[in-house]
Order: C-alpha cells, then structure tokens, then sequence
C-alpha cells in the first residue's frame, strides 16, 4: 500500500527518502494506538501525543486512513469537537480484532 502520494511532483531522489518518512511515521502512529488499547484518539491528538508538530495533520490523517484500509485501526463513526481545529474530527483505535486473527 502506498504511504506517500507525489502530489507535489517530487524528483525521483526524493520520492524513496518521502516514502521511507511515511512508513515511519504510520509505524509510530500504530504503536502509539497499541500502547494504548480501547482509547480513541483524534488526528490531532496524536500529533501532539507523538510530539510531530512540524508534520502536517494530512500526514497523520493518511497514517490513520492507510492503517484503517490494511484493517489494523478502527475509525470511530461519531465525530468529536477538536479544540485545535474547532471542527468536528473522527476517532481512531488499534483493532483487536483483526490483531487476533492475522
């Protein structure tokens, strides 16, 4: 699956180096919703909780969407207030379920 998208056009010396940063970063996201089992989370939320304020939140909401897609996050169907954004956000947890069974 892929983790970055050259939406800006990016040269081909770059695209591997963007690609490896993304990986890494869905990495980090998964682990922190493991370590934190039946907690939800907002995009938001976890760029502050993984102290990666200079990524911007449409890296974390591709994190979030590609781990929803391989079927190792579940995305809330309610939304929530965020504070940052003053706009409703989905949620975000680790799936138990699919862990179980792959």
């Amino acid at each position: 699956m892929n983790t970055f998208y050259n939406t800006t056009k990016e040269p081909e010396v770059n695209r591997h180096l963007f690609e490896v940063k993304s990986i890494s970063q869905q990495q980090q996201v998964l682990f922190f919703l493991k370590k934190h089992p039946g907690k939800w989370f907002t995009p938001y939320a976890l760029l502050n909780e993984l102290n990666l304020h200079f990524t911007a939140i449409h890296s974390i909401k591709r994190s979030l969407t590609n781990l929803t897609k391989m079927g190792k996050a579940c995305k809330s169907q309610h939304t929530v207030l965020e504070k940052t954004s003053g706009r409703p956000n989905h949620q975000w947890t680790f799936n138990f379920k699919t862990a179980l069974t792959k």
